[in-house]
């Protein structure tokens, strides 16, 4: 049972039974006719109001790769919007290949993301044993990177970055972590020239985003031009999930 359902449940029975001994406490003291009988847990959830929900995770598929144990029905729209995406890598349809996904620290994304990066790779493998003996000639590249690394000149120099930006340009999938927690503190704008670099090779390619930058603050946080390429034949989803470590 949910730990924060039950909580409540427990504080409202706790509120109903302080009400009754007010009212007790304020009346003559009187011999008791009948022994109190104790509150059932039938009794007790029958008179708490009932929530209806979607439970998050409704496919075998969703509760297979994605894997999260936070019970909030919001997380639904996450999950469904994810599956949509891989589907269309799966198949490689030719519409909405830039996913975004943005929330709160701690709602989820970056699971998602390994989690879809790892499903990617398992599935590109699979592929490649299955057509080895006729088209394929290697593994379909899928690439997980964190872009508070990539966007850093001192984690990665210029060398590395134009070697990556050739092993991203021929990826079949980019899963790109929590752009927006990169640090600029020489206002170089590096890791915004950065970003627009990797947005642009990405073009038209299957990339998913994370990030906390809510979609209203885009320009203010890169620019016009990252904006332009983050709303581009995207779909951009909110994970409005709690932090996924307090709420389970």
């Amino acid at each position: 049972m949910n730990p924060k359902s039950t909580g409540k449940q427990v504080g409202q029975i706790a509120d109903r039974l302080l009400q009754n001994l007010a009212t007790l406490s304020s009346q003559e003291p009187t011999e008791p006719k009948d022994k109190p009988q104790p509150l059932s847990p039938d009794d007790a959830r029958s008179s708490m109001p009932k929530i209806e929900r979607r439970k998050p995770l409704a496919t075998p598929w969703q509760r297979k790769w994605l894997d999260m144990e936070v019970t909030h029905p919001d997380l639904q729209v996450a999950a469904d919007a994810t599956a949509k995406f891989c589907g269309r890598w799966f198949r490689n349809e030719p519409w909405k290949r830039l996913l975004v996904l943005y929330g709160e620290t701690g709602c989820g994304k970056t699971h998602i993301a390994q989690r879809v990066s790892g499903w990617a790779q398992a599935c590109a493998f699979q592929r490649f044993l299955e057509q080895r003996s006729s088209t394929a000639v290697s593994v379909p590249s899928v690439i997980f990177q964190s872009f508070a690394e990539a966007a850093d000149p001192e984690q990665m120099g210029a060398d590395e970055f134009r070697n990556w930006m050739r092993d991203i340009n021929e990826a079949s999938m980019l899963v790109l972590d929590d752009i927006g927690a990169e640090t600029d503190r020489f206002k170089s704008g590096i890791p915004t020239s950065r970003l627009c670099e990797v947005l642009n090779r990405r073009a038209g390619k299957f990339t998913l985003l994370t990030t906390n930058v809510e979609p209203s603050k885009w320009r203010e946080m890169w620019d016009a031009r990252a904006e332009d390429r983050l709303n581009r034949d995207s779909l951009v989803i909110e994970m409005k999930t709690p932090s996924f470590t307090n709420f389970s």
